[in-house]
């Protein structure tokens, strides 16, 4: 039995090259000796094709990387998307923390837009100073839809043809037809990485978050973005939209949830005005989530405001309270509570108190 090579189930560029492998064989002379295979590359010959890290916004966005933006339903990605499309088009001077954009990011932007919100999304990026004749859409068809992966050539030869500074993919789900848990995704984002690589321009694209479970604390980790972990393998930098306390206004916080390439920076805020626009401000604490051994402190505190108390009486009250001794025990160390033995029994009470 023989193998055929079936060339026509080949790329142009590998059916190319086996046809002038083949041709090379037939026309080999027997006497010859073949020819040895080429050296394999070294890395300081790699380092010196791809260099050093470049950066579009510092310390979020790299050239030639994919980047991510993620966060739940309505906390404003596609707010922040537009306001950073104005950066990358001249219509602001900074970047959303204050570091001044450089003129070499200053460019055509190619918007993949997935989710049929055009109109809504030519008012935000007009609202932020985006220069709308700068930004291109993916073909002549002001209804089309990207079709990820089968569009991806088309995506490459747009960008090259707008020179596009960035490639901002607003939303990753809406532009693909994959099971998002699935392994084809693994192959959607190697091409989207591949096709920043080229293209040595930042690809963004706009992602959402799974839903939390009970369980889950309010603030976002990798393990959070929807759909298989491929998709924040492949992206270099993660940054995560969420609000700290909740509900569905308020300032949003936005940090790093993966940077690959340097120290993560600080997190930053920002608030979405009436008109639109984004005002950046410091970033939105997250509120601290109450501790056993908080509520502990607070009964002892509380128990302990009147005077001194039996630690017989005290350790009744607390199993009461549904707190166990040794919790309290530590609650006593946290708020430095002087216990002394009088009359056959130990006292419990507050520093202050003992000092009067």
């Amino acid at each position: 039995m023989t193998n055929t090579l079936d060339l026509c189930a080949l790329s142009p560029a590998a059916r190319q090259a086996v046809q002038a492998i083949l041709e090379k064989e037939f026309v080999r002379d027997p006497n010859t000796a073949p020819e040895p295979p080429p050296m394999p590359l070294t890395w300081a010959e790699i380092a010196q094709v791809f260099g050093r890290v470049q950066w579009a916004w510092p310390q979020w966005v790299p050239r030639g990387h994919v980047t991510l933006l993620t966060g739940p339903q309505g906390v404003g990605k596609s707010f922040l998307a537009a306001h950073l499309i104005a950066c990358f088009t001249g219509g602001q001077e900074t970047w959303p923390d204050g570091v001044p954009v450089s003129g070499d990011c200053v460019g055509n932007v190619l918007l993949l837009e997935t989710e049929q919100m055009r109109g809504a999304y030519a008012e935000r990026m007009t609202a932020a100073g985006a220069k709308l004749g700068m930004v291109y859409h993916l073909d002549c068809d002001p209804f089309s839809v990207v079709r990820l992966p089968r569009d991806m050539g088309v995506v490459l030869e747009q960008a090259r043809l707008v020179n596009a500074r960035v490639v901002l993919l607003d939303s990753l789900s809406g532009g693909n037809d994959l099971d998002e848990n699935s392994s084809e995704m693994r192959q959607l984002l190697r091409g989207l990485a591949a096709l920043a690589a080229q293209l040595d321009v930042p690809v963004l694209g706009v992602h959402h978050l799974r839903k939390r479970s009970q369980l889950e604390p309010d603030k976002p980790n990798l393990d959070r973005v929807r759909g298989s972990s491929a998709i924040t393998q492949f992206s270099r930098s993660v940054l995560a939209l969420w609000r700290p306390n909740g509900g569905a206004d308020g300032p949003v916080r936005v940090e790093p949830l993966k940077c690959s390439f340097c120290k993560p920076p600080e997190p930053l805020g920002f608030a979405i005005t009436d008109a639109g626009t984004l005002e950046f401000c410091d970033a939105p604490e997250e509120e601290r989530q109450e501790t056993l051994q908080d509520r502990a402190t607070d009964f002892l505190l509380t128990v302990l405001q009147d005077g001194p108390r039996s630690a017989a009486a005290l350790r009744e009250d607390a199993e009461l309270a549904g707190f166990s001794w040794a919790t309290i025990r530590r609650a006593k160390d946290v708020l430095h509570v002087v216990s002394v033995r009088r009359d056959g029994r130990w006292l419990w009470s507050l520093p202050e108190r003992e000092r009067q």
